[in-house]
């Protein structure tokens, strides 16, 4: 059972992210994708730009 779904998805710096909210000033929430997927809670979330690539 998930606890939330997130559809969207991004990669920076060459790891895979679940965005989990865009942020003012074009920044994103994100999670690791694999933490995601292995159910590794806690999971440490991130900001990154928005603009990728």
């Amino acid at each position: 059972m998930h606890l939330f779904e997130v559809d969207r998805e991004c990669t920076y710096k060459s790891v895979d992210y679940k965005v989990i909210s865009v942020l003012d000033n074009d920044l994103l929430l994100v999670v690791p994708k694999e933490d995601l997927a292995n159910e590794k809670f806690p999971l440490q979330t991130y900001v990154i730009p928005e603009q990728i690539e």
